[in-house]
């Protein structure tokens, strides 16, 4: 039987993972001559929560146009979605 502390800590950990998966936020670039290309900002989490966020708003896949991290600002992402075949 776990004990109430490492049930807590478990409890946690899988709160604060979700929180963050929520984090990221997308908005399509329009100025760019190109449709389907997103920014996508992930604030000061893991890389992996803006590719999460680029396989959510491309389905079909995609190709990263940019990369980008700031001192003060966070990471962001740019992509270019793929057309499903």
């Amino acid at each position: 039987m776990a004990r109430p502390t490492e049930t807590r800590s478990a409890l946690i950990a899988a709160s604060l993972a979700l929180a963050a998966a929520g984090c990221a936020t997308s908005q399509q670039v329009k100025d760019t001559g190109r449709a389907g290309e997103y920014q996508i900002s992930c604030g000061y989490f893991g890389w992996y929560i803006c590719y999460e966020r680029a396989d959510q708003v491309c389905p079909g896949g995609y190709k990263v146009v940019s990369e980008s991290e700031e001192h003060f600002g966070g990471r962001s992402l740019r992509v270019a979605c793929e057309e499903r075949k």
